[in-house]
């Protein structure tokens, strides 16, 4: 009986010196391959949208299929333009290739199909483009919009007077990001507020019907909202940003076919550029697609979605670089990452350098310096 007891003893201290070691392996072993795995991206399953369920995707070896935004301005400007480059169309079918464009809603939903392997490009503004590449593999290749976030008021004339009210935002959202820097500036805080998600086109509406006092949004929902209402007023606006991004395998197997989409788009930026008739003329292509594809009266005319391009990345530069400086860290496109990790869009152990690297700063120099060869300055626009 002694020997047991002794045998007992020195198993049961074997067994609490191993055990804990052992849980710790497997927990360190669980937490490496969890870090390895690839991460999925979280949304609703789109395939039985009503507007997407009959959209037909190509196979990538024979069609390229980009996700676009046609209420979406000016971008929706920008891609009405490259829909109708023939220099494009042309180039790509004698390469035995095709291009088609598809319409979503927002950002969130391109990536959807982006991140299915339906489409090969997309293009969506600052925050689905760093959730992309924090999420699956891609390349963020050109400045597709640089434009402002408004912060509109039917009453409440300054920042610092907000306290207590109510504000609507599109949750996640470069305005949820701008409300949020508008509101610490002005040294008032998330829970100084009562901060209310909705849809982009809801807030109007919901400001005029005194269901919030405040909204912030993107274009063209602040200028469409000051043009139905003459008491709104826009009383402070913020950078924001929007990119092309193709998925990484499409970017990496078919270069020359990126670099010639690309010159698509400066070829876009240079004709638009060139002569207020042809930013007049897409402006009413974008306008039309805008109210076809959402089934709704966009309320502006073409003049002000011309204007709203000329204060955009028109009004600033034929060249769609990304600005080395967003990406040090501290920068703009880092500070909107970190936001995005606080509020859960992004999972905690994605890092940095993974959204960082998935820039490519070099590849729109590289067009432009050989811009005979890609056919820059030549224009050959189909008219509708």
């Amino acid at each position: 009986m002694g020997l047991l007891k002794n045998v007992w003893k020195i198993a049961s201290v074997f067994a609490a010196i191993l055990i804990p070691i052992l849980i710790y392996v497997f927990l360190w072993e669980w937490k490496t391959q969890e870090s390895q795995q690839p991460i999925t991206f979280q949304e609703h399953d789109l395939s039985d949208h009503p507007l997407y369920s009959n959209y037909v995707f190509g196979d990538s070896s024979d069609v390229i299929d980009v996700g676009m935004q046609p209420m979406w301005l000016p971008t929706s400007i920008i891609t009405e333009v490259m829909q109708r480059d023939l220099l494009l169309k042309n180039g790509l079918s004698g390469l035995g290739k095709e291009i088609r464009f598809h319409s979503f809603l927002k950002g969130a939903d391109v990536n959807y199909f982006l991140g299915k392997g339906d489409l090969e490009i997309g293009i969506g503004g600052d925050m689905p483009a760093i959730i992309a590449s924090a999420t699956f593999e891609v390349m963020i290749i050109s400045m597709m919009q640089k434009g402002f976030v408004s912060i509109v008021s039917d009453k409440y004339q300054m920042m610092k007077d907000l306290r207590g009210k109510r504000i609507g935002y599109p949750y996640g959202s470069i305005a949820h990001y701008a409300l949020l820097r508008a509101l610490s500036a002005d040294g008032l805080s998330e829970e100084d507020v009562n901060m209310i998600p909705y849809e982009v086109h809801q807030l109007p509406d919901a400001m005029k019907h005194g269901e919030i006092h405040v909204f912030s949004a993107w274009e063209p929902t602040p200028t469409a909202a000051l043009d139905r209402f003459n008491d709104f007023v826009a009383i402070h606006k913020s950078l924001s940003t929007g990119y092309m991004y193709c998925s990484a395998d499409f970017a990496n197997g078919y270069p020359e076919l990126l670099r010639e989409i690309l010159a698509s788009q400066i070829r876009s930026l240079v004709w638009l550029s060139k002569d207020l008739k042809n930013l007049l003329r897409a402006s009413t292509w974008a306008k039309r697609s805008a109210e076809t594809f959402g089934n709704v009266n966009t309320v502006l005319t073409s003049k002000q979605y011309a204007d709203i391009a000329s204060q955009d990345l028109l009004g600033l530069s034929i060249s769609p670089n990304i600005p080395r400086r967003d990406l040090a860290e501290g920068g703009r496109v880092y500070e909107e990452f970190l936001f995005l990790k606080n509020i859960g869009k992004i999972p905690e152990y994605v890092k940095w350098e993974k959204v960082k690297n998935s820039f490519n700063l070099e590849i729109i120099d590289e067009i432009l310096s050989n811009s005979d060869g890609y056919r820059i300055y030549n224009y050959d626009v189909k008219y509708d």
